[in-house]
């Protein structure tokens, strides 16, 4: 059965899956849209494992615990996105945290290199949206340099004001912005 090439959205860990994706598989998929991917940097690195070894142990809390504990993380959403936030870390598999905690998804290799081997692979059309790191977005001016430098034809859109969940944060501006690079195709 032959394969079909797909558009492919990744949103923070999903980012970085997709970004894998992208540089194994070029020839699955027609475009690439990364939401406020985590290229994590090597002095961040035990910061984020602190963070993710949090979460795991969150994801194990009652709902109502979940949804109490990220709330002050996202004070410009409304309770229903925060709830969607805890269902969905809820529901990710406990493999994702432990892969990257244990350094087997993000390796040390790439945090040295800076991503830039990866991201240098990608050759299908690419959207890289960038939440503000002021109020908790992953793409700061290390990581925009990066994607420039490394992928120079993607498009980078920064959503100033935004946290890590643009979509939340900005639904209209999110749904335009991919919606019209899709459209582009």
């Amino acid at each position: 059965m032959p394969h079909h090439q797909i558009h492919l959205l990744g949103h923070s860990l999903g980012g970085l899956t997709a970004l894998q994706l992208a540089g194994e598989r070029p020839a699955r998929l027609a475009r690439l849209v990364l939401e406020d991917p985590p290229l994590i940097l090597e002095q961040q690195e035990a910061q984020v494992i602190s963070s993710l070894e949090q979460l795991l142990a969150l994801k194990q809390q009652p709902f109502e615990v979940i949804v109490e504990a990220l709330s002050p993380q996202f004070p410009s959403l409304e309770k229903e996105w925060i709830e969607q936030i805890s269902r969905d870390l809820i529901n990710t598999a406990d493999g994702t945290f432990l892969a990257v905690i244990s350094g087997e998804f993000v390796t040390r290799e790439q945090l040295r290199l800076g991503w830039s081997q990866l991201l240098a692979r990608i050759t299908i059309p690419t959207l890289v949206l960038a939440g503000d790191p002021a109020v908790g977005g992953w793409m700061g001016e290390v990581q925009h340099k990066l994607v420039r430098d490394a992928l120079p034809s993607a498009q980078l859109v920064d959503f100033p004001g935004c946290d890590h969940h643009i979509e939340a944060a900005s639904p209209d501006a999110f749904v335009a912005t991919v919606e019209g690079f899709l459209e582009a195709a």
